[in-house]
């Protein structure tokens, strides 16, 4: 069940802590940074944080509903909208003048651990890398498009910013994990034949 207190405080946390890096607050960023926290939490505690559903999308994971949200807050005056221009293409950035916003709502200890943990690891970068960042996960290329991402997968993947290693492996299996994924991942064959994969 989700409760409107508790996504509201967290988005506009999430705005309130990204709006100043240099591209700006984008809703993509926003999309991706509220599945690494749902599914991260989930992997180590057994819940989500937000209660919303993840639908598998082209450009990794969208939380089902989530403008919805985005539109009462707009409406309370506590987010704003603006337009950015990036290489000549022009895209859609958050703002808002909320500060300590996640004392609006009672998180649990493990929630906000995992909500700093995630932005101190995702903050600076851009939403293009989260959402590639997203593709490597088992529970988005497992799920066939357009439909939700079961949270239980949240187990089959590597959450390192958080200490989680699916299939008790280590934090230098991954290491060597993300070695290969550097080499391979400019690849003309392996985009190829990633392309050719539907699930």
């Amino acid at each position: 069940m989700i409760e409107y207190q508790k996504i509201k405080s967290l988005i506009l946390h999430l705005v309130e802590q990204c709006q100043e890096e240099e591209t700006g607050f984008s809703l993509s960023k926003l999309y991706k940074l509220l599945y690494f926290i749902d599914f991260g939490h989930m992997a180590l505690h057994d819940s989500t944080v937000s209660g919303l559903d993840y639908l598998k999308f082209k450009f990794g994971p969208v939380p089902r509903g989530l403008r919805d949200y985005i539109t009462l807050l707009e409406g309370e005056k506590l987010l704003e909208q603006r337009e950015a221009i990036s290489h000549l293409f022009a895209y859609t950035v958050y703002e808002t003048d909320q500060k300590e916003s996640l004392n609006g709502f009672n998180f649990s200890a493990t929630e906000k651990q995992t909500i700093a943990r995630t932005l101190e690891t995702f903050r600076e970068k851009k939403a293009k890398q989260l959402s590639e960042e997203s593709h490597y996960q088992l529970a988005w290329v497992t799920t066939p498009n357009g439909e939700i991402i079961p949270a239980e997968k949240a187990k089959n993947c590597d959450f390192p910013w958080l200490g989680y290693y699916k299939d008790g492996k280590t934090p230098e299996d991954h290491t060597e994990t993300e070695h290969y994924r550097e080499l391979f991942k400019n690849s003309d064959k392996l985009k190829g034949l990633l392309n050719k994969i539907s699930f």
